[in-house]
């Protein structure tokens, strides 16, 4: 099983949470030599984490759907 090759279809509201992932922890990264951004580095982080599981979370539910509908 060649794990890039299998395609999933995401809706835009799916898309927002894999969004607001990348976007919160690039502003970590991009602010790290920034103090006034320093306050904001925990809840940035917890965001990232948090929608890091989900958007795992609903990447392999719709691969088990997506291997469920073709058998």
């Amino acid at each position: 099983m060649n794990f890039f090759e299998i395609k999933t279809c995401w809706s835009n509201a799916e898309l927002v949470v894999f969004k607001l992932s990348i976007f919160s922890i690039s502003i970590v990264i991009g602010s790290f030599f920034h103090s006034y951004i320093e306050d904001f580095y925990v809840p940035l982080f917890i965001i990232f984490l948090f929608t890091t599981i989900l958007t795992i979370y609903l990447w392999l539910t719709k691969m088990k759907d997506s291997k469920n509908n073709k058998t």
